[in-house]
Parts: structure tokens; C-alpha cells; sequence
């Protein structure tokens, strides 16, 4: 009886864990739609997850902030090329201003 419990638990406990992986994953890896906040593209791209696309990260990121080089069309674009919007986003003027606004008020640590 105690082994057929133990087992349970192990089990439980294995398929608990998959389950948090899966939904970090989803949350993090795999996010195709507009549901990607400007907050967090922004977070994104000064960890450095769209280098691969010409974004900077941390004091670099900042600083081609502030002297115009990146704007939000670029992280956008960043994004896209990434998976991480569609190629809609592009077009999205509100999500675009949103991006924007927190650039310039140094939002997400800058």
C-alpha cells in the first residue's frame, strides 16, 4: 500500500512538473499574437532574445534607444522575425504608440 502510494505521488509530482514546464514554455517560447505586451517585448529585447535580429541588449539596447537607432517598429519587426507576433503587428498603430510611448518614458528599466 505504501509503494502503490509512493508511486502515485512520484506520478503526480512528474506530471505537475511537465505541466509548469509546458505553460512557461507557452508563456515564454511560443507566443504568436498581440498578447505579448509592449511591457514585456521591451523586457524581451534588453535580455537580449531578439539579438539574433540585429536588437542590442541591456546598455547597449538603452543607448540605441535613446539616440533613435532602435524604435518600436524595430522591436516589432524583432518580434515577428522572432515568433513572437504576427505580421500583423506591423500594422497595429495602437500597439505601435503603446511600444512607443514606453520607450520614451524609459519604460522596463530604461
Amino acid at each position: 500500500m505504501l509503494k502503490a502510494s509512493l508511486t502515485v505521488i512520484v506520478a503526480t509530482g512528474i506530471v505537475l512538473a511537465g505541466s509548469l514546464r509546458a505553460r512557461a514554455d507557452t508563456q515564454y517560447s511560443t507566443l504568436t499574437d498581440s498578447s505579448l505586451s509592449p511591457r514585456a517585448l521591451i523586457a524581451l529585447a534588453r535580455q537580449g532574445w531578439f539579438k539574433a535580429q540585429g536588437i542590442p541588449s541591456h546598455d547597449a539596447l538603452r543607448s540605441a534607444i535613446a539616440n533613435g537607432r532602435i524604435q518600436a517598429e524595430d522591436l516589432v519587426a524583432s518580434a515577428i522575425e522572432a515568433g513572437r507576433y504576427p505580421k500583423t503587428a506591423l500594422t497595429d498603430d495602437v500597439l505601435l504608440a503603446e511600444i512607443t510611448q514606453h520607450l520614451k518614458q524609459g519604460g522596463c528599466g530604461f
